[in-house]
């Protein structure tokens, strides 16, 4: 008899196609597997630049914080600045020249010497002045009041701009004044009426001229000279104050005294 040929059994074929199956499953797995690495690594780095974007737009966002707030205070601090050169600026003073009246300044009296009235005016040499001014009239009398009647003002105030003219001479303007009590009002005290008035001499003034002591008497006017009781020859040989605008004089007897009888 021949030998019998050997064929394919079912079973050794069924074996072949599960192994093949398997290994096919294996590779997808495997795919699979690397498929969802990938995606995972991009949506990282996905998650990466958003957050990095983030921290940025925060980095810029404090930046233009920053810049606006350093902005605003610097803005701040020049606004206060300038307000503190404009605060400095009103409060400087208002004259550049001063007047010749040494630290403590002078007295001033204007006076007709009759009539028991007269102005006492203190000026200082940056032009600020003080000053009383009083009348009485004793035969003005009441009930209330048998002591007479007292017309008084008492002031402050100042001059302005100041200038030289000559070695002698210093044109002024009289600034803002005030008297202690309102002009019109009226008290009774120590059986005394007081009547209280704009100040004599300086109401009604405009432009001032202080003279010094060697102003030449042949440089003023006689309406200004007819003022002063002093005897005089050549020069006021005093300091004094003309209101141009009244027409009126104060002389600084002080000088007149001290220089025993004028010059």
């Amino acid at each position: 008899m021949g030998k019998e040929k050997k064929g394919t059994s079912p079973k050794m074929v069924i074996g072949i196609v599960c192994g093949i199956l398997a290994l096919l499953g294996i590779i997808a797995v495997g795919v699979i597997y690397l498929f969802m690495g990938k995606k995972n690594e991009e949506a990282s780095e996905v998650t990466t630049e958003v957050v990095a974007d983030s921290k940025e737009e925060e980095t810029s966002e404090a930046t233009a914080t920053t810049e606006t707030t350093t902005e605003a205070t610097t803005e701040a601090t020049t606004t206060e600045a300038e307000a503190t050169t404009e605060e400095k600026k009103e409060t400087a003073p208002a004259n550049s020249v001063e007047l010749p009246l040494g630290t403590s300044g002078k007295s001033f009296m204007f006076s007709s010497g009759a009539g028991g009235w007269s102005t006492m005016l203190e000026v200082k040499s940056d032009g600020s002045f003080s000053g009383l001014y009083s009348d009485s009239d004793m035969g003005d009398t009441g009930d209330d009041y048998p002591n007479g009647t007292v017309y008084q003002s008492e002031f402050t105030g100042t001059f302005k701009n100041i200038t030289k003219v000559d070695d002698n001479t210093y044109k002024m303007e009289l600034g803002d004044y005030k008297t202690v009590k309102e002009n019109g009002t009226k008290e009774i005290k120590d059986d005394i009426k007081y009547v209280y008035t704009e100040p004599y001499g300086i109401e009604g003034g405009k432009t001032f001229y202080l003279y010094t002591d060697k102003k030449p008497k042949s440089e003023v006017t006689e309406e200004f000279l007819s003022w002063t009781w002093m005897e005089m020859k050549d020069t006021l040989g005093v300091y004094a104050i003309y209101n141009e605008d009244m027409q009126e004089g104060f002389f600084s007897y002080d000088d007149y005294w001290e220089s025993e009888g004028g010059n």
